[in-house]
This record gives structure tokens, C-alpha cells and sequence, in this order.
């Protein structure tokens, strides 16, 4: 017998690992940018961080968002960037952001 098989909770687990993104700066919550990086740090130090996905940003706030990351993050973020209509320069400011947050 597979451990799976034994253990069918270790299979749910590997489905649903990092499913969950984080969208606090949306309805309903609406954070402001502190208050949702410091929740998302909060969420993935929990016990439940294994199930915890990305980061949802609009390109037009990673500023804010990089001065609201903590100083020395457990393990890189990952993000979801939102574009907004200009592509060309979303893109630029996204890369700039990538240079300076490896």
C-alpha cells in the first residue's frame, strides 16, 4: 500500500499546496498596503502556510509594496501582477521591480 493510499490527507495536500493566492488589497477586505503585506507575512509563517499562494499586486502599487516588504522575508514572495492598459510600460516597471527585488 502507498503512503498516499495510507494517508489520503497527504494527497489532498499535494492537489490544494499553494492554491489559496492572497488578494487582501481587493473587496472584500480592501487592506491598505501595509496592513495586507503584514497579514500575508502573518499567513505564511502559520501552520497553514503550505496551501497559501501569491501575492496579488497591481503593477501600479509595487512601490508600495516595497516598502511595505519585510526587511529579511523567510523565503522570496511570489506574486501575482496585475497589468494594467499601458503593457509596454507595466512591463518596464515590473522588470525595474524584479532588478531591484531578486
Amino acid at each position: 500500500m502507498t503512503t498516499a493510499a495510507r494517508h489520503p490527507a497527504s494527497s489532498l495536500r499535494a492537489l490544494v499546496a499553494g492554491l489559496v493566492d492572497y488578494a487582501g488589497l481587493f473587496p472584500p477586505a480592501s487592506l491598505d498596503m501595509p496592513a495586507a503585506a503584514a497579514r500575508y507575512a502573518e499567513y505564511r509563517a502559520s501552520a497553514d502556510a503550505w496551501m497559501l499562494g501569491r501575492f496579488i499586486v497591481p503593477v501600479a502599487r509595487l512601490n508600495e509594496l516595497a516598502a511595505a516588504l519585510p526587511a529579511q522575508p523567510d523565503t522570496p514572495w511570489t506574486l501575482c501582477v496585475l497589468m494594467g492598459d499601458d503593457l509596454q510600460a507595466d512591463a518596464r516597471r515590473l522588470a525595474d521591480f524584479e532588478a531591484e527585488h531578486r
